[in-house]
């Protein structure tokens, strides 16, 4: 988790497991064109050798720099992530039902379209943990999901305990 680049904290890790793209963007101003591709050629500084990359990013000039620096660098590229398909909101609950292309159901304890877009990346994270040798618990994976709620960011934060 970081900002991306040569200068982001996550390349204090000598040896990750994989890099992961959830989205690259410019200042909303300059969303398109050469501020873009600047960015995403800065993010994709945190890319390492021969380890996997996955990208949740569509924005096509964003995919085309990552998949060069993936190239350069001999990391596999995983652009594909899993398709989930809502199948019910329960809004008084705040809950959303999406299922997989295997039939695997899942409930988000979000309704927004961006919860469904980052169960679909952490998917491709636990597919590629799996591949490593991890045993990710699927019950686990499906308490997280319904777990998440949205942040109060309006809130006032909690004084610590003393």
């Amino acid at each position: 988790a970081g900002s991306g680049g040569p200068s982001d904290p996550t390349n204090v890790l000598s040896h990750p497991r994989m890099t992961v793209f959830t989205s690259i963007a410019a200042d909303p101003a300059q969303s398109k064109g050469p501020a873009l591709a600047s960015v995403a050629a800065e993010r994709v500084g945190i890319i390492k050798r021969d380890m996997p990359c996955i990208c949740g990013e569509s924005n096509p000039e964003v995919v085309k720099v990552v998949r060069e620096k993936s190239a350069a660098l001999g990391a596999t590229l995983d652009l594909e992530m899993p398709i989930l398909r809502t199948v019910g909101i329960r809004r008084e609950e705040g809950l959303r039902d999406v299922e997989t292309e295997e039939g695997r159901l899942y409930t988000l304890g979000l309704t927004g379209e961006p919860a469904v877009r980052s169960a679909s990346i952490l998917l491709a994270i636990l597919k590629e943990m799996n591949l490593q040798g991890f045993d990710v618990d699927e019950g686990s994976v499906e308490k997280g999901f319904r777990q998440v709620k949205a942040s109060r960011l309006h809130e006032k934060p909690r004084e610590p305990h003393q």
